[in-house]
């Protein structure tokens, strides 16, 4: 299953070295709890769309790149401070500084992107759900009315002109002046 391969994976490699976005048909909240708890990054319910999939993905490899900078970047600091005997300039916090602005404004765009398109495709699949079940809707009351009309005939109820279909009314018409030629 996919939660097995999720465990077998996250034995060699943590969520940040390779994240994992799980697809899936089930709908319980409690699996998605169990698929997160498995270690998986994300969790994609079927029906998805392509664009929320693609975006989901630009996320997780944009959370993977940032850590891998900040870890490069940590780095360099710490060989910095190493090399300085711990000695602080005071120009090199204020550019650090703005390095890491820089990278929190960053990543606030990307996530104010991402929660722009999740609440656009939630728009698009609520009315697609609507329209599909208004055409639901619409398809019963059809039937509905067809069967009514049909068990009415077979009783032998006479029904206003007003409630025929169409296509009864006008046999209706021509059996009336059929019966007045008589």
């Amino acid at each position: 299953s996919g939660l097995e391969v999720c465990k077998a994976l996250r034995k060699k490699f943590s969520p940040l070295q390779l994240p994992i976005i799980m697809l899936t048909c089930r709908i319980a909240a409690e699996e998605a709890a169990e698929a997160i708890n498995m270690g998986c990054n994300d969790y994609v319910r079927k029906p998805f769309t392509r664009v929320e999939l693609v975006s989901r993905v630009r996320m997780q490899l944009a959370i993977k790149q940032e850590r891998q900078a900040l870890s490069r970047r940590f780095h360099e600091l710490v060989a910095e401070q190493s090399g300085r005997g711990g000695q602080k300039q005071e120009e090199e916090p204020s550019r650090l500084q703005l390095q890491d602005k820089q990278q929190h404004h960053h990543q606030q765009q990307q996530r104010h992107k991402q929660q722009q398109q999740q609440k656009q495709q939630q728009h698009h699949h609520q009315n697609y759900q609507n329209h599909q079940g208004h055409q639901q809707q619409q398809q019963q009351k059809a039937t509905a009315q067809r069967r009514a009309h049909a068990a009415q005939q077979q009783l032998g109820v006479p029904q206003p002109q007003s409630q025929l279909p169409q296509s009864q009314h006008g046999q209706q018409q021509q059996q009336q002046q059929q019966q007045q030629r008589k």
